[in-house]
């Protein structure tokens, strides 16, 4: 994929996987306008966040529990 215009590359040397997912147009648009600020790739945002989420010792993230009706959902998973 072509870089885009204003954003640096981090670097040849990283392993990458693909992944996909549909959000909000406000939520794309929000992330974009953030990498946009930075400097960086959609991908490299995404990336950053990811790393910087903070999870308990089950890997469920610290936030989680401000999803509305995830209890709920999990409780019929389980």
């Amino acid at each position: 994929m072509p870089a885009v215009k204003g954003r640096r590359h981090l670097g040849e040397n990283r392993r990458t996987a693909q992944i996909k997912g549909t959000v909000r147009p406000s939520s794309r648009d929000k992330a974009n306008a953030a990498a946009d600020a930075l400097g960086i790739s959609l991908s490299a945002y995404l990336d950053a966040l990811i790393d910087q989420d903070q999870v308990d010792s089950s890997g469920r993230p610290a936030w989680g529990s401000e999803l509305p009706g995830l209890d709920s959902q999990l409780e019929l998973s389980a």
